[in-house]
């Protein structure tokens, strides 16, 4: 690889997970606008999607374009710094799969009534859980690829445990289909687990950034000397 491409892939890097680091963060301020706006400062009770009806419904939406991007931009800085094993193809998709779930939960609302099954709120729950659970999936694969890596180890197993909690709470979602009344909770507890790790991530990017030299690209260890 030339230096100049080694050089524009540091540079790349390093803006991603500067995004990455602040996209999150531009979420949470809009989630906590959205429901100062829209009167609805319930966190548990109250899940996202809820947030996408009345005068500032708009701003609900916004937050699952925003967490969409969160994802893109994670996905695009991952695939810079990962280890080329063989399932760095994997996580790729996943994660890329994951953001383009939750753009089109943006634009397919639930119902605003949670006590009735719509054709809407149907489909918005199947891409709900399809990106959620394939977030999860992606975390337990993003541990699997890391574990012996040099460079990457040592967030195995803040990874392992991420995922975990991931599993246990989408997989308690399924058995609870029908709103209650600690929904905006269970969900405010994924939201916050998959953001704090993708947080992490981005700030080992950005120290992987920093740390780049010509001869050694990012995600690329150097070459022995033949």
């Amino acid at each position: 690889m030339c230096p100049n491409k080694i050089v524009g892939l540091t540079k790349n890097l390093r803006v991603l997970s500067i995004l990455g680091i602040v996209c999150p963060v531009i979420f949470v301020i809009l989630n906590i606008l959205t429901r100062i706006l829209g009167n609805k400062p319930d966190f548990v009770g109250i899940p996202l999607s809820a947030l996408a009806f009345g005068q500032y419904g708009w701003l609900g939406s916004l937050c699952f374009v925003m967490l969409a991007i969160t994802l893109f931009v994670f996905t695009l800085a991952i695939s810079i710094t990962l280890p080329r094993g063989r399932l760095y193809k994997m996580i790729l998709v996943i994660f890329f799969i994951v953001s383009v779930c939750f753009f089109m939960a943006a634009f397919i609302k639930t119902d605003i009534n949670h006590e009735t099954w719509s054709v809407h709120r149907i489909i918005h729950e199947i891409i709900v859980f399809a990106g959620a659970g394939l977030f999860t999936i992606g975390c337990f694969i993003f541990s699997a690829d890391i574990k012996r890596d040099k460079q990457w180890g040592s967030l195995f197993g803040f990874t392992l445990t991420s995922a975990c909690i991931d599993l246990f709470v989408t997989g308690s979602r399924m058995y609870v289909l029908t709103y209650w009344p600690l929904l905006g909770l269970e969900e405010l507890l994924l939201l916050s687990i998959g953001l704090i790790w993708m947080t992490v991530i981005s700030f080992k990017n950005l120290k992987i950034s920093g740390g780049c030299t010509s001869s050694s690209p990012p995600g690329h260890p150097p070459k022995s000397a033949s």
